[in-house]
């Protein structure tokens, strides 16, 4: 099959590598923004790219995995074996544009990638692969996307043939293969729809579209809370407060080496809870400054404590 690929950031390589290398598939055109991580993959493969605006040719199928724009009708209806769609939740929950973000925040306990065909509602089409898989306490936003799309790229390349074979052959041709291919399926907790499975849109719940005063730290929620925001925030919006309010709450009756630091803009980049269950600050990031440890931090911002109770020097 010739193949158009739709996709922009670097955590989806894992799927456009795996199509690449895929018997039976050719990349004809990836439909990407300039200067994106696929983009650059692409030209690596040397695979023609184009924006949305200069798509005009049809292939045979077309993938679309975090392209980050609506397509047109005209655009998911043209190839001859429809356009398909790597989404990282378990659909019909956490439609929209921050499934991942939505499932850290919300303490979900298990996520997924749902493969679908697209039709012209955000995320509405009937699925025909399923993944669930386990969230990781350690899990951040990077991490858990990353794993997401190399399961859904796996699961693509067992899809297609059999897609292939059923919008061909048609429903009856492709059951007599469906037992056996439904016990290798489910024996990694995979789920293999063909026909296609209707989502239950009674069932379905909806994500936003974050902005950078949700990642606004309220130090007063509890360190899991905070946690978890870093995690599921870091890098965009990422997760912020003001210089005064960080060491207010993570090193009492400490104070910075200037008044004027107070209302400074700090990113909180990377956390972890130690055994007991307390935060802890790995690496921040001052506004206009570079990332450091948190004990660069410390040792940066912070006026040194004297020792009432210390020993003269002889």
């Amino acid at each position: 099959m010739n193949l158009t690929f739709f996709g922009t950031p670097s955590y989806v390589i894992p799927v456009f590598k795996k199509l690449a290398q895929a018997k039976g598939i050719n990349i004809t055109q990836v439909v990407t923004s300039p200067g994106s991580p696929i983009e650059h993959q692409a030209q690596e493969y040397q695979i023609p790219t184009l924006t949305l605006e200069e798509f005009k040719q049809a292939t045979d199928i077309s993938v679309v995995a975090a392209y980050g724009k609506i397509l047109p009708s005209k655009i998911i209806n043209a190839p001859r074996y429809k356009t398909l769609n790597i989404h990282p939740s378990l659909l019909p929950q956490h439609r929209g544009p921050s499934p991942v973000k939505t499932a850290l925040l919300n303490k979900d306990q298990f996520t997924g990638v749902t493969i679908i065909q697209m039709d012209e509602k955000i995320d509405h089409g009937p699925i025909l692969a399923q993944q669930k898989i386990k969230i990781a306490p350690t899990d951040t936003l990077e991490q858990l996307l990353i794993k997401l799309f190399s399961i859904g790229g796996n699961l693509l390349i067992k899809l297609l043939p059999l897609w292939k074979n059923y919008q061909d052959l048609g429903a009856k041709a492709v059951q007599k293969e469906l037992p056996a291919l439904y016990r290798k399926w489910h024996a990694k907790n995979g789920k293999l729809f063909l026909p296609p499975k209707p989502q239950d849109h009674t069932q379905a719940t909806h994500t936003k579209k974050f902005t950078r005063e949700d990642g606004r730290i309220n130090w007063r929620k509890s360190d899991e809370e905070i946690d978890r925001l870093v995690k599921a925030l870091t890098p965009w919006p990422g997760a912020w407060c003001l210089l005064g309010e960080i060491t207010r709450a993570q090193i009492p009756n400490s104070k910075l080496r200037t008044s004027n630091l107070k209302d400074k803009r700090v990113k909180i980049l990377q956390t972890h809870l130690d055994k007991q269950g307390k935060l802890v600050v790995d690496r921040v990031q001052v506004e206009g400054k570079k990332t450091i440890n948190w004990e660069e931090f410390k040792a940066g911002y912070l006026k040194r404590q004297s020792n009432k109770h210390a020993k003269p020097k002889d």
